[in-house]
């Protein structure tokens, strides 16, 4: 295996360490990823493990790797099948309809579409040639119409999630089945029962397992070995144990995966999720309320393989910090007499890894350190450095806290040399300028934001927020007309209610020399306004 130049780093769920990536070809990742079972829609769980992948995606593309990234639909399951035959429906339909939601939900906060997303209906072929192959090497046997695989057969079984069978065996409670081999064999090829689809096999009419279809898939389109697996680190026991049994006691290769890459869990209010605490957030309520790129931000700022608390706290801060760095871009595009372009999605409305920022020369390349002076001079090796801090921190695992901490610091430095009013409209401090939106772009790409002009961005932020509110613009100018007009006739009582009512829906005044303004407040509920 051939190490990556530059040297990324990523923690090894298997050795338990950190390690350089290394990969099977040089210059090129092969990458799957654990999706969603479809089955519900799709809440900030499957958000923060789906936009974890997507930073390791973007990353890797902005080192110049070559990517082929795969992340299935599991459209045959268990859950799936329950709420079809509970609504009299295909299981067909229970899928297409969460697949749609999950789409607008990681479209809707800007995840690049992976390169291959296979739906386990889609590799029957595959999974039925996989559990023959297991049959055929002693892996598995069949039962009564049911296929299961032998967890004695395979004398590493544990090794990732490093549990072993005879320390589980004492005081386990598992369903028995008197038909297994071993309490921990697990269903490859399931017989079918009455009411769910099924589909031919050597024997009988049934379907796959769940473990199964993810060997299939990934094997099927990146091959017996590849560099890097993730997903939730829920995932690791059982599943993923269980597709490393399949897929090496398929192709006799080991490792199938190079390196196991999986994200922390998520709670809310320090609970875990749940619909019955009544904190259950779908991401379509979220990005009513908030700026989609707000909730990236709220992930970006902790560690994808820690733990995270979703709050409203949290999330209202992650959108003051948006607006930190959104500010700056649009001073610097104000300055500079506009902005530049923005990428636009596809023309399905999807983002590609076509659609990212991709500058086409750098503004300090006519700009030596020689022409600048004192701060100025600081600034520029600024706008030099950015760059390589901002990568070294996600080559080290994927840091984004620390990527982003260099990123605010140079925010608030080219911030701070904007209040003293350069003249940018030409000459040297002209190009530093554009150099520093051209950082603040580049790693916008690579973190997910900065889709649309600063103006646009704040233009849309009050109306998500007045929308939210239920109120719009016209509503609040008059009643600040009415206030207006019953100072004036020193009707202070009035003029005191109007301001309050507007208080208690949310919106703030502010009296100034030139005039009484308006802003929508922080801190409002993700629940009904109303």
């Amino acid at each position: 295996m051939a190490p990556v130049e530059p040297s990324i780093r990523v923690y090894n769920t298997e050795t338990r360490k950190k390690e350089p990536l290394e990969l099977l070809e040089p210059g090129r990742v092969r990458m799957y990823v654990c999706g969603v079972t479809v089955y519900a829609p799709t809440h900030v769980g499957h958000a923060r493990a789906a936009l974890t992948f997507d930073i390791v995606y973007r990353h890797l593309l902005r080192r110049n790797l070559e990517v082929h990234y795969v992340r299935n639909f599991t459209d045959v399951d268990d859950k799936i099948i329950d709420k079809a035959i509970a609504e009299g429906v295909e299981f067909t339909e229970i899928a297409e309809r969460y697949i749609e939601d999950f789409y607008l939900a990681t479209d809707g906060i800007f995840l690049l579409r992976p390169d291959d997303e296979p739906r386990v209906s889609g590799y029957m072929d595959q999974i039925l040639e996989l559990v023959a192959k297991l049959i055929e090497n002693g892996h598995a046997y069949a039962v009564d119409g049911d296929v299961y695989y032998d967890v004695k057969s395979k004398a590493d079984y544990g090794r990732l999630s490093r549990r072993k069978l005879e320390d589980q065996e004492e005081g386990a409670r598992v369903e028995v089945d008197e038909r297994k081999r071993h309490p921990f064999d697990f269903a490859l090829w399931k017989s079918t029962k009455p009411g769910e689809p099924a589909w031919d096999s050597p024997w009988g009419p049934g379907r796959p397992g769940w473990h199964i279809e993810c060997s299939a898939m990934s094997t099927s389109l990146l091959g017996p070995q590849f560099d890097i697996h993730g997903g939730g680190i829920d995932l690791v026991f059982p599943h993923h144990e269980n597709e490393i049994a399949q897929t090496e006691g398929a192709t006799g290769q080991t490792p199938c995966v190079r390196h196991w890459l999986h994200n922390g869990h998520l709670g809310v209010n320090q609970e875990k999720m749940s619909k019955s605490l009544g904190n259950f957030f779908r991401v379509s309520d979220i990005i009513v309320r908030y700026h989609p790129e707000s909730l990236r931000l709220f992930f970006l700022s902790t560690h994808y393989r820690g733990p995270i608390d979703f709050s409203e706290e949290a999330i209202d801060e992650a959108e003051q910090r948006l607006e930190r760095l959104y500010g700056c871009l649009g001073l610097l595009d104000e300055r500079l007499g506009g902005s530049i372009y923005h990428p636009q999605p596809s023309s399905e409305g999807f983002w590609t890894r076509e659609q990212l920022y991709q500058p086409t020369s750098d503004p300090l390349s006519d700009a030596p350190a020689e022409a600048f002076e004192g701060a100025e001079r600081g600034l520029f090796h600024q706008c030099e450095g950015l760059l390589n801090k901002f990568d070294s921190a996600m080559d080290d695992d994927f840091n984004t806290a620390g990527a982003l901490g260099h990123v605010f610091d140079f925010v608030r430095k080219v911030n701070r040399w904007l209040a003293s009013e350069p003249e940018l409209t030409q000459g040297p401090q002209q190009k530093l300028a554009e150099a520093a939106r051209d950082r603040l772009l580049q790693v916008g790409a690579s973190l997910g934001i900065f889709h649309e002009p600063a103006a646009e961005f704040f233009d849309g932020l009050r109306d998500r927020r007045l929308r939210f509110l239920g109120i719009d613009e016209a509503e609040i100018e008059d009643a600040i007309q009415r206030r207006i007009e019953a100072r004036e006739a020193r009707d202070f009582p009035a003029a005191d209610a109007i301001r309050d009512e507007l208080i208690e829906r949310g919106v703030g005044l502010k009296d100034g020399a030139a005039g009484t303004t308006w802003v929508v407040q922080r801190g409002l509920s993700l629940s009904d306004p109303s």
